[in-house]
């Protein structure tokens, strides 16, 4: 496989092919009108690519009429037999015009064509009419000197993804100046978690990752053609060995059609999906959607840094050796969350050894358990536990800082509940309503008390609990107590008189 570099070979549709024999108005034209001109598609680029024309007929005219006959170093390739695409070996000039000329309109016959004659090209080390190394981006264009029947070779990069170009085309009399304008076709990758390119998850849920695939519309040449995932779960993602694929509508089979494979690296894991037979199934043009599952685990990293599965694809690129190139690769993140509090007596006084519980979805769920806590700079911080353990405690514990942090979370809406308060303070009557709300790239919101954002600010009194919000309680223990004074002091007075 190429190192460093992404690429793909093809084999372009004939882009021009001229009949072998036929007739026509002799046109005057300058030497330097014989060209071939390459044209980019947007998108491509062609600086620094190297475009190469070998003359396979040469052209003869005389009068009204002009015809081809092979040259030289051509010979040997008409001389045998090439059965995938029905042409006959020691075919005369005429025979081989007429075979053309009979399937002028067969593109991927052609296309075979082209690719047998680029093959042998190869094997037979010939040398080019004429080279050029492109210095722009714009048009490339090949000088000649002969009128004759050319295959172009070429190189161009699509997206960062190099390309390989092969094409015909005739330089007549009355069309010495051709134009080839490459048709690029690979393999492209998109990847979604839960149906988006981002998600956020609490430690323990699942969720679920969707690669999609679009193959070329032709694999001309290819005896075999590989086509493989490779997809990297960091360290805080638990494959859950479900892969499913699907071509088109139709689901296939493991390991019939295809077989996965996964190994370590370093704190990552490697999933590979082999789908190496997909030329042989005889999907070409079609959509291949692979999709599995993985759970958020213990390791996963809190923060917009995010737990990311990466996915790219690995394909035949050269349909004359075993060289491969890889697509661009797609990265979806899955975010886990925090909420940090803060409990406090007076105005910011730390306190240290109350005790909360924290609930997801309702005040009145099973409480979420915790590992730690680990003491980071005097903050307790706790993470939540890939499952509920009966025998692990759902307590948290403020230290001596008062802070601490519940690491692990996902978005959504969660419920803290103070269950003791310190000694000598007043318990929390109602748990507090916490939600975080996702942003973009890994940016989250805490909000808690319907309109305060941030940190979680839990403030204890000492002394006698009275009703957290409205009430008449104090009024009440007043009056009550001014009624009293006032009754014993009126019975002292009447008491006074009937001595007297």
């Amino acid at each position: 496989m190429k190192q460093g570099k992404k690429g793909l070979s093809l084999l372009l549709a004939l882009v021009m092919l001229m009949s072998m024999t036929m007739a026509f108005t002799t046109t005057a034209f300058a030497a330097d009108d014989i060209k071939i001109t390459i044209k980019p598609v947007p998108g491509t680029s062609l600086k620094g690519e190297t475009f190469s024309a070998y003359k396979v007929f040469d052209l003869t005219y005389a009068g009204e009429a002009y015809t081809y006959t092979v040259a030289a170093e051509f010979q040997p390739f008409f001389a045998v037999a090439h059965s995938s695409i029905g042409l006959g070996g020691g075919l005369t000039n005429p025979q081989i015009a007429e075979f053309l000329e009979n399937n002028r309109e067969d593109t991927n016959l052609l296309m075979q064509f082209t690719a047998l004659l680029f093959e042998f090209i190869k094997d037979n080390h010939i040398a080019p009419k004429k080279s050029v190394t492109a210095s722009s981006n714009a048009n490339v264009t090949i000088p000649l000197t002969e009128l004759g029947y050319y295959l172009v070779t070429a190189s161009a990069t699509l997206d960062g993804t190099d390309t390989y170009v092969v094409a015909a085309c005739s330089l007549t009399t009355t069309d010495p100046d051709a134009e080839v304008i490459p048709k690029i076709e690979f393999p492209t990758v998109s990847k979604e978690v839960n149906g988006s390119t981002e998600t956020s998850a609490s430690i323990g849920d699942t969720v679920n990752f969707k690669v999609s695939s679009k193959l070329p519309s032709q694999m001309l040449g290819y005896t075999e053609y590989v086509f493989r995932l490779v997809d990297t779960l960091s360290e805080g993602l638990t494959f859950n060995d479900d892969v499913v694929v699907k071509v088109g509508t139709k689901t296939l089979n493991e390991p019939d059609d295809y077989y996965v494979y996964t190994a370590p690296l370093n704190d990552d894991l490697i999933l590979y999906v082999f789908l190496d037979e997909i030329k042989t199934l005889g999907y070409k043009g079609e959509t291949v959607v692979i999709t599995y599952s993985a759970t958020i685990n213990e390791d996963a990293i809190v923060g917009d840094t995010g737990n990311n599965n990466k996915a790219y694809i690995q394909f035949s690129n050269d349909p004359y050796s075993d060289s491969t190139g890889l697509t661009v690769t797609e990265k979806v993140p899955t975010y886990t969350y925090k909420i940090d509090v803060n409990k406090f007596t007076g105005t910011d006084t730390p306190l240290a050894n109350a005790e909360f519980e924290l609930r997801a979805g309702s005040p009145t769920g099973n409480a979420l358990r915790f590992k730690g806590p680990a003491n980071v700079d005097g903050t307790s911080v706790y993470k939540l536990m890939l499952s509920s353990n009966s025998s692990t405690p759902a307590t948290i514990i403020t230290p001596e800082s008062g802070r601490i942090t519940l690491e692990g979370l996902g978005a959504g809406t969660y419920y803290l509940t103070e269950t003791k308060a310190p000694d000598g303070y007043n318990l929390l009557e109602e748990p507090i309503k916490v939600v975080i709300t996702a942003g973009n790239d890994g940016a989250f919101t805490v909000t808690y008390d319907d309109v305060k954002t941030g940190l979680v600010e839990v403030q204890n009194n000492t002394g006698t609990p009275f009703p957290a919000t409205g009430g008449i309680g104090r009024t009440i223990f007043t009056i009550s107590g001014s009624i009293l004074m006032a009754g014993a002091l009126a019975a002292l007075y009447f008491r006074r008189k009937v001595n007297e």
